[in-house]
């Protein structure tokens, strides 16, 4: 039987397709060169020039952000090779595997010193958090080895409803607000950390808000939790 939440699925795909093509079109007439659709799911290319000049990220948000990249805890956890007190953090902020939402802890209920190996160790990689969630991805394979996807050159945000460009920002712009921001647990209006923060923030170098890492939970108890990034259209691209 086909679910609500399946045919949610189906459907957003569809639309995604469309716009993807839509943004080929767009960007085909703006430079002159044949741009098209990538299609792999392995990627996190959306669109691409023909004379391989550009790979471009569609982001099309319905509010302030949209979802850059989903991962699930255990793929993530292999591709940097994390293990030991840092491992731990990661299954209890985000949840044991197949716990769905309920199984996670907010920050006060973890241990303070394994807050701070986790927020030192974003803050340490920064550049490759970055590289992963917005330049190439990491994706499991059969076998179960995980890869980097080809690398996007561009991110672009798009007006669905009016099928236009708002903003086309290359990857090495968002790069260099990462190099001099940070990642920091959830704040409150004053600058305070919040006592029972269950997002991470990254503040680019500017003070804003360019991501944000939350929980995402299935809702169904054979999937794995996952780490879900969402992206803010940069102020200063």
């Amino acid at each position: 039987m086909t679910t609500t939440r399946q045919a949610a699925g189906r459907n957003a795909k569809f639309d995604g397709h469309i716009m993807e093509a839509s943004l080929a079109s767009i960007l085909t007439e703006q430079t002159g060169i044949a741009h098209k659709t990538d299609g792999g799911s392995s990627t996190k290319v959306d669109v691409y020039a023909a004379d391989g000049s550009d790979r471009y990220s569609q982001k099309s948000p319905s509010g302030k952000n949209t979802q850059v990249h989903l991962t699930p805890t255990h793929i993530w956890l292999k591709w940097f090779g994390i293990s030991g007190d840092l491992e731990q953090w990661f299954w209890e902020f985000f949840g044991q595997a197949r716990s769905m939402r309920q199984g996670r802890k907010h920050m006060g209920d973890i241990a303070s010193e394994l807050n701070a190996i986790a927020l030192a160790w974003f803050n340490e990689n920064r550049q490759s958090v970055f590289d992963v969630i917005v330049r190439h991805g990491a994706f499991i394979q059969k076998g179960g080895e995980v890869k980097a996807g080809d690398s996007v050159t561009r991110v672009v945000w798009y007006d669905k409803k009016n099928n236009s460009v708002i903003d086309n920002v290359s990857v090495d712009t968002l790069s260099a607000l990462v190099e001099g921001g940070e990642w920091v647990f959830a704040q409150k209006a004053n600058g305070e950390t919040k006592s029972n923060a269950t997002v991470l923030w990254f503040l680019d170098s500017n003070g804003n808000k360019l991501f944000h890492l939350q929980m995402k939970g299935s809702g169904n108890a054979s999937q794995f939790n996952s780490l879900q990034f969402h992206i803010y259209r940069p102020c200063a691209a």
